[in-house]
């Protein structure tokens, strides 16, 4: 139908204007499905670009022969003249595809006309392309690093003002007066930015808005998910207050959204006591879930976030990771083993629960972990697909091995991951082994006892060079945790060892950092053995600080700190070592490293000669 309304035909005025709205609201459906991801294939999504020139080019032939100044022009193509359908139709396609200059200006355009007047529809429809707008970024930011999440949130947050500036022009208009809808679209506009200044942002707008607006419950979800997705201390308290406000001045009735999202920023605050406020609220939850006539029922979400919160505290608290566990099984009694989809736990709880036994540092939290991912892959035999291991299951239980400081951590991780190298290849289980996992595998020799921990991690490093391991290749952070673990370990020849891992990472094409780097340099500073294998060391040492300055790579103050420790270490002629201390100190104060261990590893004629200035003001 478009291409026949394009085609240019002189007949192309026998269509009436209701064809022609019927085709812009059909690409406004297709913008919408595109914009959610809803189709099955991705080769039949069209983009989102040829979605709007489609629409643009269908809606400036309406307005073409149609100019109001063009009073000559043939009357048959009144017809066809857009109205208020066709303008918002438009409204609503740039709104999908993310076009939100383009639609405010046409919003503007629209208040400005005679024939055609702009309703609350408009206005609620460009506020939802600054949404749009701002979901995009959000989306973004996933995929990026932390300097360039900057300037995509301070793009964000330039789109959140410019729609929150039209909210306010209209607010006291007599025409278009923006109605609760238009607060709300607002207001998680500013949730999904996630920025310091959205609780501020969405705050001020409220007190701005509610003499001209009456809110409602999605209101109240809404600075719910605000408070949820920028954790800080009073969050808590301050969302009861607006439960408890809402209440009293518009008779708002908390519905099962506003206690899950209640307790989610309970789960999420920093406070000591988080956890224990978002287990209350979920008992209560229970307890509402029996009487008769309430639809609050808590489910899945609601029970992993309080074990998410109990997991987040496992570290200091020594219950944390109990209370996860009775949790767990408090969701496989209800859900009948899992067989119930309502309250069953999924993948996202068990791997939930194993964090909060990583979390506990206990000696016993591997073996623990273990027990839950052998459960996992019974589940799946068993077609319970939900409740299935992921990557992330076996990479947290190997984390946890190494956490719990096992003297047998490394060999125990190396089973897990064996365990799920069968798994994989075998078929029984669906996920596969990343880096992370051998990364991960290779850091937990680091605890391992015995004598070969670091032949056994070579293994394992030829095994993945060589393709054997599934075709995963070590990225730098597997170099480096060997290079580690030679380090730590008892071999009084470690410094040759990291050198040759360090050597083979630059062979891979793998760029050092300042971490791999100051690795090296450690397990040399720590070397043992005759005079000459000193010097020799000691060499490899200055070869390294060379070749960061080489590299322009940054020393950090574990750097400076090596540095020194290795010219105490390994340097055998005494005016040489104290030339270099004084050269590496006199570096470290120029770059702002200094700190409590370095001034305490210098020798004594060294820190007489200490400035006041050199001291930082901390101290």
């Amino acid at each position: 139908m478009t291409r026949r309304l394009l085609d240019g035909s002189a007949e192309t005025y026998c269509y009436t204007r209701q064809v022609f709205n019927n085709t812009l609201n059909d690409w406004a459906q297709i913008a919408k499905e595109a914009n959610m991801s809803s189709w099955e294939s991705k080769d039949d999504i069209p983009p989102t670009s040829y979605i709007l020139q489609r629409a643009n080019a269908l809606f400036d032939l309406m307005e073409k022969h149609c100019r109001e100044d063009d009073d000559a022009h043939d009357m048959r193509w009144r017809a066809v003249r857009p109205n208020i359908v066709s303008y918002n139709s438009m409204l609503k396609i740039m709104a999908a595809c993310g076009d939100a200059e383009g639609a405010e200006s046409l919003f503007l355009r629209m208040v400005n006309m005679k024939h055609v007047k702009a309703n609350i529809v408009s206005l609620n429809t460009v506020l939802n392309a600054f949404v749009n707008k701002c979901r995009h970024y959000g989306r973004q930011n996933r995929q990026l690093d932390f300097a360039s999440r900057a300037a995509t949130t301070k793009s964000a947050i330039t789109f959140a003002e410019r729609a929150e500036g039209l909210f306010k022009r209209f607010l006291k208009h007599n025409e278009i007066h923006p109605n609760v809808r238009s607060y709300n679209t607002l207001i998680s506009m500013w949730a999904s930015i996630k920025s310091k200044d959205s609780i501020e942002r969405s705050l001020n707008l409220q007190q701005y808005a509610r003499d001209y607006i009456r809110f409602d419950v999605i209101t109240l979800n809404t600075l719910l998910k605000v408070l949820s997705q920028n954790p800080r201390k009073g969050n808590g308290k301050k969302a009861e207050s607006m439960i408890i406000w809402f209440e009293k001045q518009y008779d708002v009735v908390p519905n099962q959204k506003t206690l899950a999202t209640l307790l989610n920023v309970w789960a999420k605050s920093p406070e000591r006591n988080a956890a224990y406020k978002a287990e209350d609220i979920l008992i209560r939850m229970e307890e509402l879930s029996h009487q008769d006539g309430s639809n609050i029922e808590p489910n899945c979400i609601a029970y992993t976030s309080v074990i998410d919160a109990f997991a987040n505290r496992a570290q200091r608290d020594a219950n944390a990771s109990t209370k996860a566990i009775n949790i767990l099984n408090k969701m496989l009694a209800l859900s009948k083993g899992g067989l119930d989809p309502h309250n069953s736990p999924n993948t996202i709880t068990f791997n939930v629960v194993i964090k909060a036994l990583a979390n506990s540092n206990s000696s016993s939290s591997g073996d623990k972990a273990k027990e839950l991912l052998n459960k996992m892959v019974q589940f799946e035999d068993r077609n319970l697909l939900h409740m299935a291991p992921s990557t992330t299951t076996f990479n947290t239980v190997i984390s946890a091995y190494f956490k719990s400081r096992d003297r047998n951590a490394g060999n125990k991780a190396r089973e897990v991951l064996d365990l799920f190298e069968k798994l994989s290849l075998s078929g029984k289980v669906s996920s596969k082994p990343d880096v992370t996992t051998y990364s991960s595998t290779l850091y937990a020799y680091k605890f391992y006892d015995g004598k070969d921990s670091i032949d056994r991690a070579i293994d394992l490093l030829n095994g993945m060079e060589s393709s054997e391991r599934l075709n995963i290749r070590p990225d730098k952070q597997c170099y480096t945790n060997i290079i580690n673990l030679c380090a730590k370990s008892s071999n009084p020849a470690k410094g040759v060892h990291a050198k040759a891992i360090f050597e083979r990472m630059l062979r891979a094409n793998i760029k050092a950092d300042v971490i791999s780097c100051t690795a090296l340099m450690n397990a040399c500073a720590f070397s043992k053995g005759n005079e000459k294998f000193r010097v020799n060391m000691f060499k490899e040492v200055k070869n390294i600080i060379e070749y960061m300055r080489c590299k322009s790579i940054v020393p950090n103050e574990i750097t400076y700190l090596t540095m020194i420790t290795a010219c105490l270490n390994l340097c055998v002629n005494n005016d040489e070592k104290q030339t270099l201390i004084k050269e590496y100190f006199d570096a470290c104060c120029e770059s702002g490293f200094v700190t409590s261990k370095i001034i305490e590893k210098l020798p004594q004629d060294i820190t007489r000669n200490i400035l006041i200035e050199d001291v930082p003001c901390s101290w």
